[in-house]
């Protein structure tokens, strides 16, 4: 039977290329009834596909064109004649390179938190390619080159900056991750077959903390026993948008209201005080704003005249007092009959007392005023 070895021991091509197997062979007689070419240990079939030219008794050697990646492996050849059969004591190894198809990942995963200064490793991996190692990787940012890596720069000394060419170019690390590394991220990875195709995108989120808080409230001037609404805005929401509020009262937090607006009902002398609030969210709170509500208040009794006031025929002099709550500070007249008293009177006397506002029953400040009727008696001479 024919003594059969194949050539050449090694064959690297990429996909897409051709490649030529040979099968050589001393035998007695020379003429061969059946070539058979195997791969690792499978006969090929080549009369059933246009891709293969030869390995048949005129023509021993195969033709391999549009190589594809299952195209590698290990090839025998098996010849026989009218004496026997045999198979190469030889193989050939192909290896099909192709370009690599890569995936991204993060360490750690996003959402990133701003001001914890994270930092986050891109990875660029090969899910499928041949050979695996990447010898240089492209990164994009929502669509657009970021980086190519390694970063080799001719040096007129050396040739290359070693210390760039020798990186992985499948890591890339983003220090202190902020709210401008916030997009899409992806790769494309380069083997010895040419660069894959790029990655699906991965978003990298960063959370970050509102902005600074303003404060409006309306009315402007508050009255007491009414209502006032407080606003708080935001210039930036942060990420992601701020939808809760936290609102403080002097310096006491306010639990049960959470949202940007607050009315309180009814202002009293409580309300006469700072009202801060500021935003929050995942990534933090932002800074507060703090306005100090000026509350007015119209002019009230807080103590009344009696309807009726009596005094004995000797007394010299009659008093009475009234007291009146008002914001900003008012001026008490005194009346007799629906005639108004001067207030300079030889007959009348009237002095005003300011009061401090009582937390105690939420009087704000007011006057007290006193009115004195000095009773002259004149005796007819006899």
């Amino acid at each position: 039977p024919p003594v059969v070895t194949v050539r050449p021991e090694n064959i690297t091509i990429n996909e897409t290329e051709e490649f030529l197997l040979l099968c050589e062979y001393d035998a007695n007689p020379a003429s061969l009834e059946s070539v058979r070419w195997k791969l690792n240990g499978n006969v090929i079939w080549t009369g059933q596909s246009d891709r293969f030219e030869g390995g048949h008794a005129e023509q021993t050697a195969l033709l391999v064109k549009n190589a594809s990646r299952t195209d590698s492996g290990l090839y025998t050849c098996e010849l026989s004649n009218a004496i026997g059969n045999d198979t190469s004591d030889n193989e050939i190894n192909v290896v099909v390179q192709y370009v690599p198809t890569v995936e991204l990942d993060m360490d750690p995963e996003s959402p990133i938190v701003e001001n914890r200064a994270s930092n986050v490793t891109l990875y660029c991996n090969v899910v499928k390619g041949n050979p695996t190692q990447l010898l240089k990787v492209r990164w994009f940012l929502d669509g657009q080159l970021l980086k190519e890596l390694p970063e080799c720069v001719p040096d007129e000394t050396n040739g290359e900056d070693e210390d760039l060419c020798e990186i992985d170019p499948s890591k890339m690390l983003l220090q202190n991750v902020g709210r401008d590394f916030l997009g899409n991220y992806s790769c494309e990875g380069l083997n010895a077959a040419g660069w894959g195709p790029r990655s699906r995108e991965e978003e990298l989120v960063v959370y970050y903390e509102p902005g600074n808080a303003s404060i409006h409230h309306h009315p402007p001037i508050p009255i007491k026993r009414k209502s006032v609404t407080l606003s708080c805005t935001v210039d930036d929401g942060g990420n992601p948008n701020a939808t809760r509020y936290r609102w403080l009262r002097g310096h006491k937090s306010v639990m049960d209201v959470v949202t940007p607006m607050w009315t309180v009902d009814p202002v009293g002398l409580d309300s006469r005080t700072n009202f801060s609030c500021y935003a929050y969210n995942e990534g933090g709170e932002g800074n507060p704003a703090t306005v100090q509500l000026d509350v007015h208040a119209p002019p009230a009794f807080i103590q009344k005249l009696p309807p009726y006031t009596g005094a004995l025929y000797a007394t010299q002099n009659i008093s009475l007092a009234c007291r009146v709550e008002c914001i900003p500070r008012c001026n008490i007249s005194w009346f007799k009959d629906g005639v108004g008293i001067e207030e300079f009177n030889e007959r009348y006397e009237v002095s005003n007392k300011y009061m401090e506002a009582d937390p105690s029953t939420g009087d704000f400040e007011s006057t007290s005023s006193t009115l004195v009727s000095f009773v002259f008696f004149f005796l007819d001479s006899l």
